[in-house]
């Protein structure tokens, strides 16, 4: 095997390969990413960890056709910087395989798992790659993080009422549902995406413009995504998560809020960052309540510390009243904003409290009560 091809392009290739790559293993070829010089002009380069599998096509200069596995991690760091072209080759029979200058070991390319047979498709999406990747990176804040919920661990995909694209996720004290302008089928049924694809297809950088294909299959245990990342056109199998996900409709608010904000993302930021070193360390709350036509953020560690900061440029209305929250999930939520200025509506101290970050995107977080 031998091809030449860009540095950068093969590159950006190892690095979304290495993603999928496990970092612990019993079976050392899944360490490996699979090289391919087709004879239609490209490398295909491909990474598994047996439940994800990626594949990546760089164009490429093939001067002979052949296989071979170079160790991940490795060949995306020999790759890093430069400009220009880099050959890389292989004998045959050989498990040596020269990067450029480096000659790396690899495993024999017959012992790695074979690419995934073409997914029947139940049913299908098609958008703008930039929107679905930035409806998951939102979404991903709201994420449990605890292995041991396996159902709320990943992000679920569903039809909203207005036939976009929603990304929904839970931890169980809040809930994130972005979404963006797609053709969602009217047949598409709710799916929940697995952490290790969310993370991947985060990963991706794709361009403006850059159309992404979603298929799941008829029983919706996998999924497939046709990608592009940095120019190259990527594949995509994943996971989807079988246990039922929370229906998290019940907890919506509902009916005019007793009292509301609106200001500026940073603002908010700005004043929770200011008060955030006296947060208790087991609650981690900060309280919001207004002095006056000012509202204010305050900390507090009895018997130790205690700040307050106001928020510059809020706008309140209503009749405010005292409410606790975890400063980490305010600081999450407002960072994620879409635009400069959100909305946070309030319906009493015990009742969860609705933040507008942006166009289609909201979170949805319980306060903590004064009792605790």
């Amino acid at each position: 095997m031998r091809i030449t091809a860009s540095r950068k392009s093969l590159h950006a290739a190892a690095e979304l390969l290495a993603r999928v790559v496990p970092k612990k293993t019993p079976k050392p070829i899944l360490l490996q990413a699979h090289l391919e010089a087709t004879t239609d002009g490209a490398l295909v380069l491909r990474a598994t960890d047996l439940d994800h599998h990626v594949s990546v096509r760089v164009p490429a200069t093939v001067s002979d056709p052949g296989r071979a596995t170079a160790p991940a991690l490795q060949m995306r760091d020999l790759l890093k910087g430069g400009d220009g072209d880099v050959v890389v080759s292989s004998e045959a029979g050989s498990q040596r395989v020269q990067v450029g200058a480096a000659t790396v070991v690899g495993e024999d390319p017959d012992q790695f798992p074979e690419a995934p047979r073409p997914l029947v498709a139940h049913s299908t999406v098609s958008l703008d790659g930039q929107d679905l990747r930035a409806i998951l990176k939102s979404a991903l804040v709201s994420c449990c993080r605890s292995p041991s919920r396996y159902a709320v661990e990943g992000i679920r995909l569903e039809r909203s009422p207005t036939g976009d694209l929603l990304a929904v996720a839970t931890d169980g004290r809040r809930i994130s549902m972005v979404g963006c302008a797609a053709e969602v089928p009217v047949a598409w049924e709710p799916v929940t995406v697995d952490p290790g694809t969310t993370h991947l297809l985060a990963a991706c950088a794709p361009r403006k413009g850059d159309a992404w294909t979603v298929s799941v299959d008829e029983v919706r245990e996998r999924l497939s995504i046709s990608a592009m990342h940095k120019g190259l056109p990527v594949l995509l199998r994943g996971m989807l998560l079988v246990d039922r996900f929370p229906d998290y409709s019940g907890v919506l608010p509902k009916g005019e809020p007793h009292w509301t904000i609106r200001a500026s993302a940073e603002a908010l930021v700005v004043a929770l960052d200011a008060v955030k070193p006296c947060v208790p360390k087991d609650l981690r709350w900060v309280r919001l309540s207004a002095e006056g036509c000012t509202l204010v953020v305050t900390a507090e560690t009895p018997g130790t510390s205690r700040a307050s900061a106001p928020i510059e440029g809020a706008v309140l209305s209503g009749v405010p009243a005292p409410i606790m929250f975890r400063v980490d999930y305010l600081l999450e939520a407002f960072r994620a904003a879409d635009g400069d200025e959100v909305t946070c509506e309030f319906r009493g101290s015990d009742q969860p409290a609705r933040l507008v970050l942006g166009k289609r995107h909201e979170q949805v977080i319980m306060p903590i009560s004064e009792d605790r």
